[in-house]
């Protein structure tokens, strides 16, 4: 973190949002390619990446934009993202009835977080710019992993 927090002001956001909906196209036209080589399989398993990319678009915002409640919209969209691609990657649904009380929690958090973070002055806008980016390589990562994992599973 810089040595002194300065005021943290929008930047690039009509980029970040072109970008972002250009990542939602690439997400969309990867998967149908990869649908179209491995058939039906490749959205049984990656459909998830839908609400991830909308995520993504979120996430983008936030960072672009600097503001900490952003993280409301972002964590929820993204924390149920996450539990789906989890789901329907592994096929195992029935665990939904020991793990549903992660998604009231995961939401409490998504709603809690940007109070901790406006209560830290600028130093919140700047955590919640660096929280926008890390969240969009996560979901790099997960695209990577589910697309992976939806073309080898059977």
């Amino acid at each position: 973190p810089p040595a002194k927090y300065g005021l943290v002001t929008p930047k690039h956001v009509v980029a970040a949002t072109l970008y972002s909906v250009g990542g939602i196209v690439f997400v969309n036209m990867a998967l149908i390619w990869l649908g179209g080589i491995f058939g039906g399989k490749v959205w049984a398993n990656t459909w998830p990446m839908e609400i991830i990319a909308i995520g993504v678009l979120l996430s983008a915002l936030m960072a672009a934009l600097a503001i900490p409640w952003m993280l409301i919209p972002v964590g929820i969209v993204m924390a149920n993202g996450l539990l789906l691609s989890f789901f329907a990657l592994t096929g195992l649904w029935r665990l939904w009835t020991i793990l549903w009380p992660l998604e009231p929690l995961l939401v409490g958090l998504s709603i809690v977080a940007p109070f901790w973070l406006i209560r830290q002055g600028h130093r919140g806008f700047w955590l919640a710019r660096r929280i926008g980016i890390a969240v969009i390589g996560v979901a790099g990562v997960i695209f990577f992993f589910s697309v992976l994992f939806g073309t080898v599973l059977p």
